[in-house]
This record gives structure tokens, C-alpha cells and sequence, in this order.
């Protein structure tokens, strides 16, 4: 069948045509690595800040990757200009335009070529008041409209509306994407706070730092986001904001994951602080409690902890706190001693017991404390330590 011809064109290149072409097409790759570099510094500065210095170091090695292409980018805009000047002297482009492709011979100084291009194989379209600039599968194509016997203006809008319709699935997925990315956030949010209210002490102090670790497993969701984004960047799709979004949500879900490490807040569990409790004070606990620790909470000379009685331990232990004398119904004992961020956290607990120190008895606030509270329901018991 004979293709319809609707019009030809014609494009002389020379050292400018060639320049402003490969800088029109990826000016804004670098932009983009412009603003990674600086999004990289901001975060060297808070790792500095954080004394982090494995996540510096990764930052740093991200900055100094995307600052070498920044200027490899320059540098092989250059180079291809150069390149393309020496392999392609006095090119002359002569273009026919058919419905469905167009047909490009170059003429060289030596030969020349001729190769078919359908428009659905067009990544990208930029222009300025002198030409168009088509990025293809194959290479680079310079349009003057001046030199166009038809409407190019009309023909390049319809490859454009032809080919946003070729690219709707990658939009799709681009748009998915970068909406999971975004609430990547939120999800490790809830997840944490679930993992909290189903531990054994909920109400422990920080008790969700024990579990940033959450925030870690959602990082592949914005890497594979902002991956997606730069296989997709040579399509006309909006991939940056993938990029630039996948990039701030990958950092901020590593920060907040290693908070803990990044602050110096850790949270034990280890069970032996049971049995140093049972011998300083001179108690009964059930040896399988779960135990939480956290040291220098809320000021530097205090350490609390919580301490889950299980339930199968629960009646007998109850027995043994009303049976014993130590402990209280009420703490206004220690309502003037207590920091008030403890005497908060146990205002509604229901016995408790106060062993000094110092002079080794209880029920006197006379020197250095350690202060027990039991709540009955829950059957969590809260210590604080004071050094």
C-alpha cells in the first residue's frame, strides 16, 4: 500500500545546532543532579549534627556520584558535539513526514543514510523558536520549522497527544508508585504503632524506638519508585517527581529507622534485670517477666523499667504484694521526691513500694530511691531507678 506523503523538511547542522540540541534534551538531567547534590549536603550536615558517621559516609559517596555526573553530563555534551561535528561533517537532514513515521536521510560530506522512524518511538520532544528536537531509539533529530513545507506545529501536537496516550500505562504505574511512595511513610507509622500496642509494655517510655526498625522495610517502595523514575526519564512522563520524591522518602525512612542509633536510645529486654532486682531489693518476681529498660529517662540520673507479670503469675504475685508490708495503696510518700514525669506515668497505679539505697530500708526517700509501682490490671510493674 502507498503511504501517504504530507509534507518534507530540511535541517543543515552545524556546531550550534548540535549544542543546542543535546542541551535542550537533557538540561534538565542536570538539574536534577544539581538538586540531589544539594539535598545531599543538607543531609551530610544533619549526620555531622547526629554524629552518624556511617550515614555521613553514605551521603557523601551519593553526593560525590551525582556531582561527577553533573559534570560528566557537561563534559559529554561536549564531547558528543565534538563527536558528532568529526563523524558527521556539513550533515544535511532531508525529512519526509508520512502518517505514521517519518523517513530521515542524511547526507555527509562522504555518504549518507536513510532510516525509517515511527513516530510511537519518540521518548522525547523539546523545542525552542527555531526547531524542534526529537530524542529517538536510534539518535538525536533537529527540525527547523522555517524549512518545513506543511504544518510541523500541527504534526508534532498529534505525536504528542498519539504517544501520551502510548505512555498512559507507564503514567499509571508512575503515578502508583509515586503515591505509595509518599504514604510509604504513613504505613510504617501504623505498622509501628500496632507492634507497640501489641507489646507487652505499651505505655513504656520511647517504647516505639523499639521498633523504627519497621521504617527500614519500607524503603525498597520509594528506591523502586525513583528507580522506575530514571529508566522512565527519557519518555515524556514526569518521572522527576518519582525521582525527587523516592529520593527524600528513601532518606527520611533510613533517618527515622535509625533514630535510635542516631540518638543513642536503646531499649533492653534482657531478663537478668529480674533476678539484679530481686537481690538489690529483696523482692519476688517471676523469673519468665518481661522486661523493658531504658537508662537516664527522663533526666541523666535516673533509669526506669517496666516489668510484665505474666498472666499465669499474676494472682500469686498479687497475693504476695497485699501480704507484705513494704508495699503501699498510695504513693504520697514519694509525691515530693518523684520526678513528675514518673509520678505521672503512675498516678494511676495501685500499690507501691520505695527501697532506699542508701540507708537500705524501705519507705524512706531520705537518699538515693528506687521506686516501684504495680498496676493491678495490667499487671505491669514501673521502676525507677535514681543513681
Amino acid at each position: 500500500m502507498e503511504e501517504n506523503l504530507l509534507f518534507t523538511s530540511k535541517t543543515s547542522y552545524n556546531e550550534e545546532v548540535f549544542f543546542r540540541a543535546y542541551k535542550k534534551l537533557y538540561k534538565s538531567d542536570i538539574g536534577l543532579h544539581i538538586f540531589v547534590t544539594l539535598f545531599s549536603i543538607f543531609l551530610s550536615v544533619v549526620f555531622v549534627w547526629a554524629k552518624s558517621y556511617y550515614l555521613l559516609v553514605f551521603s557523601l559517596s551519593i553526593m560525590g556520584v551525582i556531582i561527577e555526573r553533573v559534570f560528566r553530563k557537561r563534559r559529554w555534551i561536549n564531547y558528543y558535539v565534538k563527536k558528532a561535528l568529526d563523524t558527521t561533517p556539513n550533515m544535511v537532514s532531508n525529512i519526509e513526514y508520512y502518517d505514521d513515521f517519518m523517513l530521515i536521510e542524511n547526507e555527509f560530506e562522504s555518504n549518507s543514510t536513510k532510516r525509517k522512524i515511527y513516530y510511537d518511538s519518540i521518548k522525547v520532544i523539546k523545542s525552542d523558536q527555531e526547531y524542534y528536537y526529537i530524542n529517538t531509539q536510534y539518535f538525536m533529530v533537529a527540525i527547523n520549522k522555517t524549512n518545513c513545507t506543511g504544518d510541523i506545529d500541527a504534526l508534532i501536537k498529534k505525536i504528542i497527544k498519539k504517544n501520551q496516550l502510548n505512555n498512559k500505562y507507564k503514567k499509571i504505574l508512575l503515578l502508583v508508585m509515586f503515591i505509595l511512595s509518599l504514604v510509604s511513610i504513613f504505613l510504617a507509622l501504623g505498622n509501628v504503632a500496632i507492634l507497640v500496642e501489641l507489646s507487652p509494655t505499651p505505655d513504656f517510655p520511647f517504647m516505639m524506638t523499639d521498633f523504627m526498625w519497621v521504617f527500614l522495610l519500607y524503603t525498597p517502595i520509594p528506591l523502586v519508585s525513583g528507580i522506575i523514575g530514571i529508566s522512565l526519564s527519557n519518555y515524556n512522563v514526569g518521572p522527576k517527581k518519582n525521582i525527587i520524591s523516592g529520593m527524600i522518602v528513601f532518606f527520611l525512612l533510613c533517618i527515622i529507622g535509625f533514630m535510635p542509633n542516631i540518638i543513642g536510645l536503646k531499649i533492653e529486654h534482657d531478663t537478668y534485670y529480674v533476678t539484679k532486682l530481686e537481690e538489690k531489693i529483696n523482692i519476688d518476681l517471676p523469673d519468665d517477666s518481661y522486661v523493658s529498660s531504658l537508662s537516664n529517662y527522663p533526666t541523666d540520673n535516673i533509669d526506669v523499667a517496666m516489668i510484665k507479670i505474666p498472666y499465669e503469675n499474676s494472682l500469686e504475685f498479687f497475693k504476695y504484694i497485699i501480704s507484705d508490708s513494704g508495699w503501699k495503696d498510695n504513693n504520697e510518700l514519694v509525691e515530693d521526691v518523684l520526678n513528675p514525669f514518673i509520678l505521672v506515668n503512675t498516678i494511676d497505679y495501685d500499690y507501691f513500694l520505695v527501697y532506699n539505697q542508701t540507708l537500705d530500708i524501705y519507705n524512706n526517700c531520705d537518699g538515693k530511691i528506687i521506686y516501684l509501682a504495680y498496676d493491678v490490671e495490667t499487671r505491669i510493674i514501673y521502676v525507677a531507678t535514681y543513681r
